[in-house]
């Protein structure tokens, strides 16, 4: 799939379905979205993502399990609300985890510089999308190393002071210069430079794609109509 139907779709899940009228009026399409990572994650085979994808979508839904009325009733707004962020923002943040996934840097820069997009914004968002993966192979690296000193699992419950500081302070600092080291790689690689760049990505638009892009479109135009019906009413 290339990097820029990838994008239209990211970008219209994520309008879409942060919109009440919307969800309120199609509740069909909104079920069809929000299903729509989940058979993107089991095509590719991302078996723990699909299952902690579910997980979160039943907590998300459970206070409108007909079986848990009776618990979820009694549950604080506070919660209701966050239930129903959750909601919204779900399948959009999967998706864009899924683009992060499935994308090489060289691949985004190139998709970005065919759409015309401002030096300045491939290069900021280049750096961003290189940081989440740089920052959990990091956090994988201090679990190791406190997996070596035996502090997991009840010893960390135990201890809780000394799991945070051998925890969380070593990713804080090395968050802070996983910042600069990325920029400056991104500085070296040439991609500040004003020329046209030239690039080993096929960028060529298949069917697939077009059918992705237009589906994507269609489906902004056809939220931005529910809301002119919605503000009509």
């Amino acid at each position: 799939m290339n990097i820029r139907s990838k994008l239209a779709i990211g970008l219209s899940i994520s309008t879409v379905m942060v919109s009440a009228p919307f969800r309120q009026t199609w509740p069909f399409l909104v079920w069809i979205l929000t299903a729509l990572p989940l058979v993107w994650m089991l095509f590719l085979r991302r078996w723990r993502m699909a299952g902690f994808y579910v997980l979160i979508l039943f907590i998300s839904y459970i206070d409108r399990i007909p079986a848990l009325v009776s618990f979820t009733s009694h549950m604080p707004w506070p919660i209701l609300l966050f239930l129903t962020i959750v909601r919204q923002v779900a399948p959009g943040f999967a998706i864009g985890l899924l683009i992060i996934r499935t994308t090489s840097i060289s691949e985004y820069i190139n998709g970005l510089s065919r759409m015309h997009i401002p030096a300045g914004f491939t290069l900021a968002t280049s750096v961003i999308f290189r940081f989440f993966p740089t920052i959990r192979a990091e956090n994988a690296g201090i679990k190791r190393a406190l997996r070596m000193r035996r502090l997991t699992g009840l010893k960390a419950l135990r201890h809780p002071l000394q799991f945070f500081n051998y925890r969380l302070t070593p990713l804080l600092l090395s968050t802070a210069g996983i910042g600069d080291e990325l920029s400056m790689a991104s500085l070296c690689r040439g991609l500040s430079t004003s020329r046209e760049r030239t690039s080993y990505e096929s960028d060529r638009l298949r069917f697939y794609d077009w059918i992705i892009i237009v589906l994507s479109g269609l489906l902004i135009i056809f939220w931005l109509i529910t809301l002119l019906v919605t503000k009509r009413k």
